[in-house]
């Protein structure tokens, strides 16, 4: 990689692109004149594993086609059978037909490699540029625990690296994945957003899940789907209502990330699932998260594999409990109450560690066995570290809310739910639970 070109002091983007940035973004950095003036808008990333073409399909008869660039990374794990290898293949011959290759590399040793076996191709069609990458041939295959967090990861990287080659302007990369369905305004809403507030960190689209077919299974599927839709709907409601600043999706079909911010957090971690939430979770602590409503992405409803959580296996999970006569059941609303109740009164917390006052937490509007359910939680978070940091850190109260948003993040407010929710406040069935709730169940 050109150090020398991309060694501006201060810039996040130059020091992301050097240090941290998978090694493929080297050849996007090299390929200078060789690499196509592109002059498009906006990037769109998807990783695509045992996928059609239909999904680019779909972006190509897009409104804003000839605005894009679109990053492709085909991958499958080394254990993939071979009907996913083979459908694999398929999608990248496809794709290769559907324009010019403008410019290809590859990391074989052979000075002469045909396109398709190339790990980079960029092809050129009549509307949208796409960047083919390949990570699903023998040799470049991505490990099972690094999964479709290592491929979104070198997506979100090769856009930072087109960015850096000006191929496209927006400063944002634009995250889903080939079972969306983009809205026509799925790139002006969001630029609207920008325009408001440039300093965002990522904006979360909302989303529906419909049905791919007519058959009884389809529908099941659907019904399950939008089970799981409405329990974390719910969740990211929930958290919403009591203040959480983490009151967000987390769902890799529905993002767009400031690729300044991306920079600063050093971008998707690699694992298997989950790289979603904790993008994000790093994004909400350098930057504000801004949900768009107005634009609504149509995710096709479909068990998975392709993940070991997620939408997909819950989904399939949730079927199995009605095959069983089993209710699907979601965290009590409750929980939620207890965690406005902490939210609100935070501050008691920087009072008790200015006075060395124990329990740490009190709110007198709550009886005594739930004020010493939350400060239990807390214990079990591990807040007496929080405190002995802060302690000796913060100067005063509004330095202590914001340290206290940095230690109390996504991650944390999931463990706090579920120890309320194993100690006291059991699960209830998520129609229960959408009925009871005190906030909006959208």
């Amino acid at each position: 990689m050109n150090a020398q070109r991309f060694s501006t002091k201060g810039d996040s983007q130059a020091k992301y692109l050097l240090r941290y940035a998978e090694p493929e973004c080297a050849s996007i950095l090299e390929a200078d004149a060789s690499l196509p003036t592109l002059g498009k808008t906006y990037c769109v990333v998807i990783p695509a594993y045992k996928e059609t073409p239909q999904c680019v399909e779909r972006l190509l008869s897009h409104p804003h086609a000839s605005e894009l660039l679109i990053v492709l990374v085909i991958n499958q794990p080394p254990s993939a059978p071979v009907t996913a290898s083979s459908t694999n293949t398929h999608l990248w011959r496809w794709l290769l037909e559907q324009g010019r290759t403008s410019w290809a590399t590859n990391t074989c040793a052979q000075t002469e490699t045909p396109a398709s076996t190339a790990k980079l191709a960029l092809i050129e069609t009549t509307s949208a540029a796409i960047l083919c990458v390949d990570r699903f041939t023998q040799g470049r295959t991505i490990a099972e625990d690094q999964g479709v967090g290592l491929a979104r990861k070198l997506g979100a990287d090769l856009a930072v690296a087109l960015f850096a080659q000006q191929a496209f302007s927006h400063p944002v990369i634009f995250s889903t994945d080939a079972d969306a369905h983009l809205p026509a305004n799925y790139f002006a809403a969001q630029q609207q957003s920008f325009a408001c507030n440039s300093a965002s960190s990522a904006w979360v689209y909302d989303y529906t899940h419909n049905s791919t077919g007519n058959s009884a299974e389809d529908t099941e599927i659907c019904q399950a789907t939008q089970s799981y839709e409405q329990a974390i709907k719910y969740y990211r409601n929930g958290l919403e209502w009591a203040g959480s600043a983490y009151g967000f999706h987390t769902l890799g079909s529905t993002l767009a990330v400031s690729i300044a911010h991306y920079c600063q957090v050093r971008g998707f971690p690699k694992r298997a699932a989950g790289e979603d939430f904790y993008l994000l979770n790093k994004l909400a602590k350098v930057g504000t998260i801004k949900n768009i409503n107005n634009s609504i992405i149509e995710i096709d409803a479909r068990t998975s594999d392709r993940v070991p959580f997620g939408t997909g296996p819950a989904a399939q999970k949730i079927i199995s409990q009605w095959h069983n006569e089993q209710q699907y059941h979601y965290y009590h609303p409750q929980c939620f109450t207890l965690l406005k109740s902490l939210l609100d009164n935070q501050v008691t917390i920087w009072q008790a560690i200015q006075t060395g006052r124990t329990p740490l937490f009190i709110n007198n509007e709550l009886d005594t066995e739930n004020q010493t359910l939350i400060n239990n939680a807390l214990t079990a978070l591990n807040i007496q570290r929080f405190v002995s940091h802060a302690s000796k850190q913060t100067r005063d109260e509004k330095q202590f809310r914001r340290q206290f948003h940095d230690w109390f993040d996504a991650f944390l407010t999931l463990k706090f739910i579920r120890f309320i929710a194993a100690n006291k406040y059991s699960d209830l069935p998520l129609q229960q639970c959408l009925a009871r709730a005190p906030f909006n169940q959208g």
